[in-house]
Formats: structure tokens, sequence, C-alpha cells
């Protein structure tokens, strides 16, 4: 309900192989979750429908292994913020990576939409 791009999800015959997930948000509860004072259910809980969003939490990028290294996720998540762009002012992406790769690719998706890129400790 937050924004119809929020979830996206590529797929083939064989059925889905990129999902992601975003969450749209406000500068008070990504400060929130980036300081530890709220969890990623409470960021999805807390966030009402239907407002200004200026913020976005990239939650997940999920890839199938043979089809990693291509390029499709981050220009999936940069469209799909795009699209959510167009009815709210986001300036600021923020991340908890899992690993070096995940947050080598939010900061590639920062850079081509030039938002300012936030990292979970």
């Amino acid at each position: 309900k937050m924004h119809p791009h929020a979830v996206s999800e590529l797929e083939d015959a064989n059925g889905p192989f990129i999902w992601i997930l975003l969450i749209p948000t406000t500068k008070q509860w990504m400060e929130d979750f980036l300081s530890g004072r709220i969890n990623e259910k409470q960021l999805f809980e807390q966030t009402a429908v239907g407002i200004p969003y200026t913020c976005i939490y990239l939650c997940s990028a999920m890839v199938l292994e043979e089809y990693r290294r291509q390029g499709r996720a981050t220009e999936m998540t940069c469209n799909a913020i795009r699209a959510i762009q167009k009815d709210h002012k986001i300036e600021t992406l923020f991340v908890w990576p899992f690993n070096e790769a995940g947050r080598k690719s939010a900061e590639r998706i920062g850079k081509e939409l030039g938002l300012e890129v936030r990292i979970k400790q």
C-alpha cells in the first residue's frame, strides 16, 4: 500500500528470478532505524501510508545465483525508485547490507540516482 513500485520482481518462463523490496519512509523513521531505536519490522509498521516520503530503505534484493552480476537488480531498483520519485521527493537511500557486495550495490544505485546513501552498521 505504500507505493505500487515498493515490491518488484523479474521473471522468465521458469518464474521469478529477481525480487526487490523497498520501504519508502520519512527521515525521522530512517534515523530511528539507523540508530537502532527501531528495527525493520517497526520501520515498516510505523511508516504511515499516504504521507510524503523523503527516504527509501532498500530492504531486500534477492537474485537467483545464475542471474547475479548482470546488473539487472541494480537496474530494477533504480527503475522502481525513479517511479516512486514521481510521487515523492526521495533524497536518501539507506541500507543494512549483509555483505560488501550489498553495500557496493547500494552505493552504485545512490550514485546513479544522485541520492545520499546511508549505511546501517
